[in-house]
C-alpha cells in the first residue's frame, strides 16, 4: 500500500531465489488463473501526518494501518484451516520499497551466513532470516515470551541448505556428504547435531535430514523445511513396529 492507500497484494509460493512465482491480480488478471491472488477480508487506511504528497523539496509524513484476517495470511497453505493459538510462533518482516526499488529497508534486518561469515542482505525474501510474531491474548492467558526452541536445528537447516548452493555454483551439482560440504559451512551449528543425512542429491535437486537430540530437520533444495521433535518420530515409529507386528 502506498500513501495514497492504492493496494497491490501478492503472494509468492516460495522465495525468488528457489524459483518462486509471483501470485497477483497483476500478473494474472483472471480468478481462472492458477497465478491469480487477491484477499477477500483486509482493510487498510493511511493518513497524511505533515505536508503534502508529491511535494518535491519538503517533506512529508504519513501513517498506515492495515488489518488482515487469519482467512486470507493462511490460504492455500496447509495451515488453511488451523487458526493460531496463544503462543503460536510466525515469521513475519515488514519492507518497504521507495523509488520503484532504489530505496528499501526492513523491519527485521536479513542478517544471513554467506560461506564465511554472517552478512547483511538487502532482500526481503529470506524467511530463514525474519523476526517472529508471538500471539498472545489477554494479559493473564498470554504465555511468558520463550525463545524458539527450535531455533538451533533450523539454523543448522538453513546452513546445510545455503552450503549447498554454494557448492552448487562452483560445481554444479549439490554435495552428498557433509564433509564435501565443510568449507561453506558454520561447523559450530552443527556441533549439536550427531548425524547429517543426504538423500535424492544430484545434480538438480537434495534433500537433507539433521539430526538433533530433541529435534530432526528435513530441508530440501528449494528451502522448504520441516521440523519435528524427535520424541514424536520415536513414538511413530514404535506404534509402526506394533502394527506391523500384529499384521
Amino acid at each position: 500500500a502506498n500513501a495514497f492507500n492504492t493496494v497491490w497484494n501478492l503472494m509468492l509460493d516460495k522465495p525468488y531465489l528457489d524459483g518462486g512465482s509471483e501470485h497477483s491480480r497483476r500478473v494474472a488478471p483472471s480468478p481462472d488463473d492458477p497465478q491469480y491472488y487477491e484477499v477477500s477480508d483486509q482493510t487498510t487506511a493511511t493518513k497524511i501526518l505533515e505536508g503534502q504528497l508529491n511535494s518535491p523539496g519538503t517533506t512529508t509524513k504519513w501513517s498506515i494501518e492495515i488489518r488482515m484476517s487469519f482467512k486470507d495470511l493462511l490460504a492455500r497453505t496447509i495451515f488453511e484451516k488451523v487458526m493460531p493459538q496463544i503462543g503460536t510462533r510466525w515469521r513475519i518482516n515488514f519492507s518497504r520499497v521507495e523509488r520503484k526499488g532504489l530505496i528499501n529497508w526492513v523491519w527485521q534486518p536479513q542478517i544471513q551466513w554467506n560461506g564465511t561469515t554472517y552478512k547483511g542482505e538487502v532482500n526481503m525474501h529470506l524467511p530463514n532470516a525474519w523476526g517472529y510474531l508471538i500471539f498472545g491474548g489477554k494479559e493473564k492467558e498470554s504465555k511468558k515470551f520463550e525463545e524458539d526452541p527450535e531455533w538451533e536445528i533450523r539454523m543448522a537447516a538453513i546452513n546445510v541448505y545455503i552450503a549447498q548452493h554454494l557448492y552448487f555454483h562452483k560445481f554444479n551439482g549439490f554435495a552428498s556428504s557433509l564433509d564435501t560440504l565443510k568449507p561453506w559451512l558454520d561447523n559450530r551449528l552443527l556441533e549439536k547435531s550427531p548425524a547429517v543425512t543426504f538423500f535424492e542429491c544430484n545434480n538438480q535437486t537434495f534433500t537433507a535430514t539433521i539430526h538433533g537430540a530433541l529435534y530432526q530437520a528435513i530441508i530440501r533444495n528449494d528451502r522448504f523445511l520441516k521440523v519435528m521433535e524427535t520424541k514424536s518420530l520415536r513414538h511413530s515409529s514404535e506404534t509402526e513396529g506394533i502394527v506391523s507386528r500384529e499384521k
